[in-house]
């Protein structure tokens, strides 16, 4: 298996053990919040989380250079039920003989396990069986089981044949035919039901350019009690956070980068206050680093030395802006940086999502869930397949990543709208005026207290793209009618205010903010 790429010296996340929160906004800004403590879920045998050891499971796929010449046939009293492929959530291939429709993306140059699923009669000997995996008539691979189950059943690898792809093998569209085979002399008529297809090859498509993920994780030194306390971002925890994000997200690959740290010394409280002027200064120090526009930054700090000392009697977990597709200003979020219960590495999955433009989903009291996701419970929907661990996640268990119970993993609706997004991201750039590049923005911060704040100007080389909202901005010429964007915070009330910057300097200005006149003094 392909190791995910690449790994420099920072990381972070999150993992729940409650149940109920609330956060974000259709294009604004979300906050993951914990309301007390609750009870952590449990998978059951073949589950477990992306940073634990891989399960044993028989009959994964070898290469083909050990392909047994011996001639051979389909074997008696087998068929082949259905043929899926896993690339983090189950992409059915073929389901009772019928080619699958599904929509579920095959992501370019990624790691995937393909499942055999079987049924067999009275006709079946009990002997051993040699599976045949061939691609585009070209590569063969090949398993060899002592003996077939009596039937293949989703929760059990061992009653699947499984091939590994390694993602050289994810290149293209994949053309495929599976065969359970034995000796003539153990089976000596060809049994066609034992192949699909029974001639020729069915072909599949693969997305046809990588989908890459890049994570800038800064460190936020905590000043405000005197301790200057940082994250641990030493290399093993870096890796705990490149392996959620690869585990789950449809990334070809995920690239996570420390950068220096940066000092906060105002409070940062376990009900929200603070927040917004954290994730401000995160997205201003995005655009003073200039990174390329994909680049998405997650802030990461520890208030307390404890997860139980903050978040004893609930706590917001994280925060960022619900990004348009090309709006890069708002890829940015930040979390806690406590790694108990896999909070630090849950919430970076959680926030970055909603920086890849995802809304909730539908569990654990999530504000503003998405009104088209497909699960009222907010459940995963298929099953779940870890590809680093070998893992599988039980739909009827595990909740999707975007809402606010545990456990997680990832939906194939968030899966697919994740992809979507980075392959929208990866495709040719929105083409600007050259009138509103490179151009300077005044900015007002609307805290949850209602209070409006002029921050510092910004140079952003793209507009940005939020929701539209009207500001009446005083110069010492007069007044003039402006239109802005606004990033809303979710679950905390406000957000940040962005307009070109005029001519003069504006002295005030007054912004209408859901049917609220408020005002700001420069």
């Amino acid at each position: 298996m392909a190791p995910p790429p690449s790994l420099s010296t920072t990381g972070l996340a999150f993992a729940l053990a409650l149940s109920t929160v609330a956060c974000n906004a259709i294009t604004g800004a979300d906050d993951l919040v914990i309301y007390g403590e609750g009870n952590s879920g449990s998978g059951g045998s073949t589950t477990g989380g992306p940073g634990s050891g891989p399960t044993s499971g028989s009959g994964m796929g070898s290469s083909s250079s050990g392909v047994d010449p011996t001639p051979m046939v389909g074997a008696a009293g087998v068929s082949v039920r259905e043929v899926a492929l896993s690339q983090g959530v189950k992409r059915p291939l073929m389901q009772n003989g019928v080619a699958s429709s599904s929509t579920i993306p095959i992501v370019f140059g990624r790691d995937a396990v393909l499942r055999v699923f079987y049924d067999v009669d009275a006709n079946y000997n009990g002997g051993p069986i040699t599976a045949r995996l061939h691609l585009d008539g070209v590569t063969t691979l090949e398993v060899v089981t002592d003996r077939l189950f009596p039937t293949s059943i989703e929760p059990n690898l061992s009653s699947t044949i499984n091939f590994n792809l390694t993602a050289d093998l994810v290149l293209g569209a994949i053309s495929y035919r599976v065969e359970l085979l034995q000796r003539p002399s153990e089976s000596p008529l060809d049994n066609p039901a034992a192949k699909y297809p029974t001639a020729g090859f069915d072909t599949v498509p693969v997305a046809a350019t990588p989908a890459l993920l890049r994570i800038d994780i800064v460190p936020i030194s905590y000043g405000a009690d005197g301790s200057n306390r940082v994250p641990d971002l030493s290399p093993a925890q870096l890796r705990r956070y490149q392996d959620y994000f690869y585990a789950m997200y449809p990334a070809t690959s995920v690239d996570v980068v420390a950068q220096q740290p940066m000092a906060w010394n105002l409070a940062i409280g376990a009900n929200g206050s603070g927040w917004d002027q954290v994730l401000d200064a995160l997205a201003s120090y995005r655009t003073q680093q200039g990174p390329d526009p994909n680049t998405y930054y997650y802030g990461v700090f520890m208030p307390s030395p404890t997860k139980d000392q903050f978040c004893g009697g609930g706590c917001v977990a994280g925060l960022g802006f619900v990004a348009a597709p090309q709006d890069s200003y708002a890829r940015a979020a930040i979390g806690l940086g406590y790694p108990e219960d896999n909070m630090d590495t849950e919430t970076a999955v959680h926030e970055i999502g909603h920086t890849h433009g995802r809304n909730h989903s539908p569990c654990g009291g999530a504000g503003g869930p998405d009104p088209s996701f497909p699960y009222s419970d907010g459940g995963i929907g298929s099953w779940g397949y870890n590809i680093l661990t070998r893992q599988l996640y039980d739909p009827t268990v595990f909740t999707d990543l975007m809402g606010y119970c545990v456990p997680i993993w990832i939906s194939d609706y968030t899966f697919r709208g994740l992809f979507q997004r980075m392959q929208q991201l990866g495709s040719a750039s929105v083409v600007f005026p050259p009138e509103v590049l490179d151009r300077t923005y005044d900015r007002v911060r609307v805290s949850p207290d209602g209070v409006a704040t002029f921050l510092d100007p910004v140079t952003l080389h793209r507009p940005p793209m939020a929701e539209t909202i009207q500001v009446d901005v005083q110069t010492a010429s007069g007044t003039q009618r402006v239109a802005a964007q606004l990033y809303r915070y979710n679950h905390l009330e406000g957000g940040q205010v962005l307009w070109p910057r005029t001519q003069e300097q504006a002295t005030s200005a007054v912004i209408e903010f859901d049917g609220k006149a408020i005002p700001a003094q420069r």
